[in-house]
């Protein structure tokens, strides 16, 4: 089998999150890797780095407005007085009709709908190449390249919505890939093995 994997996916190394008021140390670290990475070459699949995709896939899933937000909130974030390393939103717009935040502060409170996805210097780039390792994937599959192909995606990405990041999650690389197969088959079916 094929496996796509970037090792950009290991440029986002956020230290903290915070769950029920405390901070607490970042579940999702690069060490996770190390041990799908161990088993993917015990296993002897095949490990091909993802082709650079742009935004033509991530954009048919996602909002152009997030993705901007994604690639540019941590610069505009450490462009504030006193700003720490990691971008967590302090306050959360309304989203019911109201106008779009401005300030990047209401930005991050708008499309971050929880405060397990900090942002760092390195989240914009780490996201997309998972993304990108989704999209080879499916290509793979969906042009008869490979029977099958697996993606090696790190930070996850089913919780995240068409405008919005939460539950670690930035870029949906499962509706990436999805949307990839369903151009070429019709239909496909997910299956979220997702178990905590």
């Amino acid at each position: 089998m094929i496996v796509t994997f970037s090792p950009r996916q290991r440029d986002y190394a956020p230290a903290e999150f915070l769950a029920a008021g405390r901070p607490k140390a970042h579940p999702d670290v690069p060490a996770r890797l190390d041990g799908l990475l161990a088993g993917v070459v015990a296993s002897g699949h095949a490990i091909v780095e993802p082709e650079d995709h742009g935004l033509t896939h991530v954009a048919r899933v996602h909002d152009p407005r997030y993705l901007d937000f994604l690639e540019t909130a941590h610069g505009a974030w450490r462009q504030l007085p006193q700003a720490a390393d990691q971008m967590v939103p302090n306050v959360h717009p309304r989203r019911s009709g109201g106008p779009y935040p401005r300030a990047i502060v209401g930005r991050a409170g708008y499309h971050l709908y929880d405060m397990s996805c900090p942002i760092t210097a390195e989240t914009w780039s780490a996201v997309l190449w998972n993304a990108h390792s989704a999209a080879s994937a499916a290509l793979r599959v969906a042009d008869g390249a490979a029977p099958s192909a697996y993606a090696l995606c790190r930070p996850p990405g089913h919780h995240a919505g068409p405008d919005y990041a939460g539950g670690f999650c930035f870029l949906n690389n499962a509706a990436v890939a999805a949307d990839i197969l369903c151009r070429r088959f019709g239909r496909v079916a997910t299956l979220d093995i997702d178990v905590h």
